[in-house]
């Protein structure tokens, strides 16, 4: 889970989601994260319940927003309040996962230019130190970054999530390359305080799946999930970020006018334990008549879930990790994957069978990955709680627990909790 989508606004600064959700209509359904799920007072609870579905690791999210007030200095409130969740979730048993950044930047950051600026990489780095001071004792697997696609892509150039506000391709060059400085800065503060601590990277996207067993078709799907598209403002691809990470070098026209000698190999040197992968969907494609890689527009009515782009594609925990395997050799965590269906609570019960068979087809996929010896070292469903989904609101849910936002919060467990139990205790 993340900080901002299920904790609520007490006790920290103002976030750039806090400003984007006082515009008009840049929320859906109009509300707001200022209660979210109140994770920030129930937290007990939830994780309780989490122990309950017998999960192992816990993941969550660290705001820096708690850790430095509204002028950037630093505060102690959110290190208490971190340590008391960590200690909550260790006394249950379970490890916590902690991710640094899930989006939430402080305000005071973006009005200095954000991750276009080089003043965000020694931020994270100061961020990180904190952290590891406080927590490395506690804490033994971190993700520093969320889904740069997004935060970068969808924040800066799409300019559906927060800040909203756009930036030039060469802008969005030098972000990257911050983006990929900070997470090594980190990476590497991180590994002083514990050297045994595994630090991870997340990457989000849309797998192109072949729509039938064909080895032409497969290999063009597979470079068409490392690709750059040819409109090159689009700062949705995975090699952006993961080449230069792993790999060692940009893909060609994307080299930042930021870059400094040693640059490429100092982030090289903090390449992640394991990649992260979320992964909800994918797209079928076929080939024409000239061989050439065509999308197949045929959908079947029970893809579809509550959001546009979310078709129900089991193929997509196959093939992913696939590809990214093959590509990158590293070991792959599924950090995020799930369903966003319509529910009704009934009598105190949520009968969501869709969720049911998106996340049972899925784990049927994923195991036939495992299967054919990729190297998968976690699955992690998104998410426990229905929360603040962004740019949606509250009005569109993922959650195996409903939350009652018309009466006081209240949880409960649907039937996708129940079917995800079962295939914990009987997973082999």
């Amino acid at each position: 889970m993340s900080s901002y989508q299920v904790e609520g606004a007490f006790g920290r600064s103002p976030s750039i989601w806090d400003e984007l959700s006082q515009r008009k209509g840049a929320i859906k359904d109009g509300s707001d994260a200022s209660l979210a799920d109140d994770f920030y007072h129930r937290y007990k609870e939830d994780i309780r319940l989490s122990k309950e579905l017998g999960i192992q690791d816990f993941r969550l999210s660290f705001s820096p927003t708690r850790f430095f007030d509204e002028n950037g200095n630093e505060t102690v409130e959110g290190i208490h309040f971190y340590q008391e969740v960590i200690q909550e979730i260790l006394r249950n048993g379970l490890r916590p996962v902690v991710t640094l950044y899930h989006w939430d930047l402080p305000c005071y950051l973006e009005k200095k230019g954000g991750f276009t600026s080089p003043e965000i990489v020694s931020f994270f780095t100061r961020y990180a130190e904190i952290v590891a001071e406080h927590f490395s004792s506690l804490v033994s697997s971190f993700i520093t970054f969320n889904e740069p696609q997004c935060f970068l892509g969808i924040g800066y150039q799409r300019r559906d999530h927060a800040p909203s506000t756009y930036h030039t391709f060469e802008e969005m060059k030098r972000a990257t390359h911050h983006v990929l400085l900070a997470h090594a800065h980190m990476y590497q503060v991180l590994k002083r305080a514990n050297p045994h601590c595994e630090v991870s990277f997340v990457n989000t996207m849309n797998v192109p799946l072949p729509i039938k067993d064909n080895p032409l078709l497969l290999e063009k799907c597979r470079q068409k999930l490392f690709s750059i598209p040819k409109d090159e403002t689009d700062f949705y691809s995975i090699s952006i970020y993961l080449d230069p990470l792993v790999k060692g070098y940009y893909p060609e026209g994307f080299l930042p006018d930021n870059l400094k000698e040693g640059d490429l190999e100092f982030i090289q040197k903090s390449r992640p334990d394991y990649l992260g992968l979320n992964i909800y969907t994918g797209t079928y494609f076929t080939l024409d008549e000239k061989n050439q890689l065509v999308e197949s527009s045929h959908v079947e009515k029970e893809e579809e879930s509550d959001l546009f782009w979310l078709k129900r594609r089991p193929g997509s925990l196959y093939y992913g990790p696939k590809f990214f395997y093959e590509r990158y050799r590293l070991p792959l965590v599924i950090t995020e994957n799930g369903g966003c269906y319509r529910d009704n609570l009934e009598e105190g019960q949520i009968h969501d069978a869709k969720r049911v068979l998106y996340l049972t087809s899925y784990l049927d996929s994923l195991k036939k990955a495992i299967e054919d010896h990729i190297d998968i070292r976690g699955y992690y469903y998104w998410s426990l709680l229905d929360n603040f989904e962004w740019a949606e609101g509250l009005s569109k849910r993922f959650g195996l627990l409903y939350v009652d936002y018309k009466d006081n919060l209240k949880r409960y467990r649907k039937d996708s909790f129940y079917a995800y139990q079962n295939i914990i205790k009987h997973w082999n």
